[in-house]
């Protein structure tokens, strides 16, 4: 809201968003030249009737849990979510129901959306949304990419750059993004057909870090998308519709499309409730391992610095690969070293030099080094 006439306020983002961290610039809101179709959503929501109900029922559930909180503070102040919103149904519906819920719950919403510059009329989709949200009285972040990705994971990095970047600017704690069961199911099915282990099987998140002062939440995640729809033709709400949803060109969108379905027809009609469960399961037993391997990492005497790390691989003698391939992980991830880098051929080395002490030495990802040494496990950079 500004300050001074408590009106939503419209800012755009110009952001290559390649590097998050930048500081964004701030020209003028864009002016919006199209007609955008959104209904007159000012007043108390509408009426819930079943899907719409069932959806504020979730969130209603679902958010406590997920939303960042601090316990030593009381009473619990109001949490300020960015809404990525595209203006397609999921988004939107998304937007809508944690609107609804503001009467109920200590929130304060705005509206953050992304142009990938991927459609000539991608411009009309941040006009619509710009609308909505002044309507729904929301302050509400354009952001346009420079150039347009080359790739769904540059897209993909472009976009949470962006958010991150507006839900700083907007005095955020959170960003909430619309991601449903079926996008969940999609997930997995990519990371077992791409090659994964378990936090791959397990799929998204419900709130995960977005960065060490922002949290990224996915309140719909154990929403069905066609719920979705179902509440919005309930509140009577329009949305757009992208036609880059439908293209081949992406991976996502051959599993959506091709892939399902005919696993559906010719496999099993349920294939996306055994993908749902598959994840829940793999999530619980990565869980279980991480706190195993966690435990471990604390217990250990380690000798560690920026450049290097060295402890007893003994103490690994008896324990499970599964826990010592975790432990790699985390070790990694401790230190701050490339853990995208490090492929399942490097763990499993690493984990023979650790239990078995061979090879002796093994070269890897970012210049770094590991080494036995009778008891010890070394693994420093290279000068």
């Amino acid at each position: 809201m500004h300050p001074e006439t408590d009106t939503p306020v419209t800012q755009q983002i110009l952001l290559s968003a390649d590097l998050p961290d930048q500081t964004p610039k701030l020209p003028p809101a864009l002016p919006c030249s199209v007609p955008v179709g959104v209904p007159d959503v000012k007043g108390p929501a509408p009426a819930a009737s079943s899907a719409s109900q069932t959806l504020l029922a979730t969130l209603q559930t679902v958010l406590p849990a997920i939303l960042p909180w601090d316990a030593a503070v009381s009473p619990v102040p109001a949490r300020r979510i960015l809404v990525a919103v595209s203006g397609g149904a999921d988004s939107v519906a998304l937007l809508r129901g944690l609107h609804a819920l503001l009467p109920q719950r200590n929130l304060q919403l705005c509206v953050g959306h992304f142009d990938h510059r991927l459609r000539a009329d991608s411009a009309d989709d941040a006009c619509w949304v710009q609308e909505l949200s002044r309507k729904l009285g929301l302050d509400c972040l354009l952001g346009q990419a420079e150039q347009t990705a080359g790739s769904e994971e540059s897209a993909r990095a472009q976009r949470y750059a962006f958010l991150l970047a507006a839900a700083r600017q907007m005095g955020c704690s959170s960003v909430a993004v619309a991601h449903t069961a079926d996008d969940q199911a999609e997930t997995v099915l990519h990371h077992l057909l791409r090659g994964t282990g378990l936090r791959g099987l397990s799929g998204m998140p419900e709130q995960r870090e977005l960065a060490s002062d922002m949290a990224l939440i996915r309140p719909c995640l154990q929403v069905r998308r066609s719920l979705l729809r179902q509440a919005l033709e309930e509140w009577k709400q329009e949305f757009r519709e992208d036609s880059t949803n439908a293209s081949p060109q992406y991976t996502r969108n051959r599993i959506r499309h091709s892939l399902l379905p005919i696993l559906r027809d010719e496999v099993n009609p349920q294939v996306d409730g055994a993908l749902l469960r598959l994840a829940w399961q793999a999530g619980d037993a990565q869980s279980a391992v991480e706190w195993m391997a966690r435990s471990i990492l604390d217990r250990l005497s380690l000798t560690a610095d920026a450049e290097a790390v060295r402890f007893n691989r003994r103490e690994f003698v008896s324990v499970p690969v599964a826990i010592v391939r975790e432990f790699i992980c985390l070790l990694w991830r401790e230190q701050g070293w490339p853990r995208q880098a490090l492929g399942a051929d490097h763990i499993q080395t690493l984990v023979k030099m650790i239990q078995q002490g061979t090879p002796r030495r093994h070269s890897l990802p970012g210049r770094l080094m590991a080494c036995c040494r009778q008891r010890v496990m070394e693994i420093r950079r290279a000068p």
